[in-house]
């Protein structure tokens, strides 16, 4: 085997690897990776699909009991209906189950009543008019959500490196 072609593929599997669990596009900086490295072609496109998989089937395993209770509805539904059903309309009662869950979760959350702080606030009339606004367009607070934001990626990268490597 062609050790240059060896060399691209390893160092193809670094980028993967190492900005699979970053925020940022695994697959852009794999494409980026071929062009600079002149990986091109049939071989590189296969290697590329290939590399990926991976990806995916760590998806499929982190959330295989939430995708085979979506598959189970959808398996349901297809052995209720048949075939020609099923793809005629059929296809949508998944959707309407997930519809129902919805109107659950609205029906939970109006039961719910709010904290005595928010309340207290509601009711002196100190409640903010533009919540939003005020969150993320005034610098002091939007400085605030950044370094929030920041500490939890960073926090985040060290759980999945740790675990992803030790």
């Amino acid at each position: 085997m062609d050790p240059v072609l060896l060399l691209k593929a390893a160092i193809l599997g670094l980028v993967e690897g190492l900005t699979e669990f970053l925020p940022i596009s695994s697959t852009g900086h794999l494409i980026l990776a071929e062009s600079l490295l002149n990986f091109t072609g049939n071989t590189a496109d296969t290697f590329a699909i290939a590399i990926q998989s991976g990806a995916i089937f760590a998806i499929i395993l982190e959330y295989r009991v939430r995708l085979f209770g979506a598959l189970i509805v959808i398996l349901l539904s297809r052995l209720a209906l048949g075939h020609d059903a099923f793809e005629a309309w059929g296809w949508r009662i998944p959707f309407l189950f997930s519809g129902v869950l919805l109107a659950i979760s609205i029906w939970m959350r109006l039961k719910l009543t709010e904290s005595p702080e928010f309340a207290k606030l509601k009711a002196e009339g100190n409640q903010s008019k533009a919540p939003f606004k005020e969150a993320f367009g005034e610098w002091p607070n939007l400085r605030l959500v950044l370094i929030a934001l920041v500490a939890v990626m960073f926090a985040q990268g060290a759980v999945w490196y740790t675990g992803f490597f030790y």
